[in-house]
């Protein structure tokens, strides 16, 4: 039954790496996403730039693309893009690096007339950390978007603002989730709590939990735990930690190697829309196994005290047994061909 159950999930591209793994999501009462990549498209755009006094739009951008020029990260991604679209060429930095869940760190000279210096691209938070404030209130009355801010030495001379739209029918398959017997589900984010707040209220998901670290992920995902069975969807390094620490853990390909070798699962459309064909193909499991069980043991508790007491000729013993064995592997077969919709 297991073997066909995963048969049955690659069919619907969903890549399982064990029958354990179908036996825990078949449970799973408890759902936790990561947002970017995963509840939203993962194909953030700049929507709006904002410089300090003296700097132009393009002088912010490019250092901030020079700083991000090795980034994989979607904000990092949505820069590269604007830069080539805009048909500029970022300067080489001369070094660079990466402050995990905070931003970028790089020394880029001077280019095209424009100065250079310790440029820091990232969050308010890591920014303030290095003591450089928005004196220039350049991020006031901005609340729903994903914010970058470019700092030049120790002076702000820069805010991007990107938006990441959500997934479509996302809100479809987390009703879909809940009807298959999801209780709880839940959003974990780095991205600002305003920002959060927005795409919390509009997937109507349960909880939300915005501006953590890597770490946080898996702290709240073992917390999960202690009261259910958690699955954990997400598509980037940083996911990596909390992936492993789930009962059972979803992928998206496309997404950090590492989060695909550390999850449970690959879902290989890239989508959670097949997060529901998977619950309903693992609960279908569990009812198989359970009539499985039930041939299995009719005929032996039926069979084995006929034949000892010779009620059974030998051939109809051996008959009846074979036929235990090839309705159990029948009715497993079946799962190949289950109906998800």
């Amino acid at each position: 039954a297991m073997s066909a159950s995963i048969a049955a999930a690659a069919k619907r591209g969903i890549l399982v790496k064990g029958g354990n793994y179908i036996e825990a999501l078949a449970h799973t009462d408890t759902v936790v996403l990561d947002k970017t990549g995963t509840l939203t498209v993962g194909v953030p755009e700049i929507t709006f730039i904002r410089t300090a006094a003296g700097v132009s739009e393009k002088e912010a951008v490019l250092l901030a693309a020079s700083a991000e020029e090795h980034s994989v990260h979607p904000l990092a991604v949505a820069i590269q893009k604007y830069v080539d679209a805009k048909g500029w060429k970022a300067p080489q930095h001369r070094s660079s690096e990466t402050i995990v869940a905070r931003g970028m760190c790089a020394e880029v000279p001077d280019f095209d007339g424009y100065t250079g210096g310790i440029v820091r691209v990232g969050s308010k938070r890591f920014l303030a950390e290095n003591g450089i404030e928005d004196t220039e209130h350049l991020g006031a009355g901005v609340t729903r978007k994903n914010l970058l801010y470019i700092a030049r030495d120790t002076r702000l001379i820069g805010i991007i603002g990107i938006e990441d739209p959500i997934r479509p029918k996302m809100k479809k398959t987390l009703n879909q989730l809940r009807r298959c017997g999801v209780d709880e589900i839940v959003m974990l984010t780095g991205d600002a709590k305003a920002v959060a707040a927005d795409a919390a209220r509009e997937m109507d998901v349960d909880s939300y939990h915005a501006e953590i670290l890597p770490e946080d992920k898996s702290y709240y995902v073992n917390t999960l735990k202690q009261r259910g069975t958690v699955m954990m969807v997400g598509d980037g390094i940083n996911d990596a930690p909390a992936l492993a620490a789930a009962n059972v853990s979803f992928a998206m390909k496309g997404g950090a190697d590492v989060a695909e070798h550390t999850a449970s699962a690959t879902l290989m459309q890239h989508s959670v829309n097949q997060l529901a064909d998977a619950l309903l193909v693992s609960q279908a499991t569990l009812k198989n196994i359970k009539q499985n069980l039930f041939f299995a043991f009719f005929y032996n508790i039926l069979g084995i005290p006929l034949a000892a007491l010779g009620f059974l000729n030998p051939v109809i013993a051996g008959a009846a047994m074979a036929a235990s064995s090839v309705s159990v592997l029948g009715n497993a077969l079946r799962l190949k061909r289950v109906k998800v919709e």
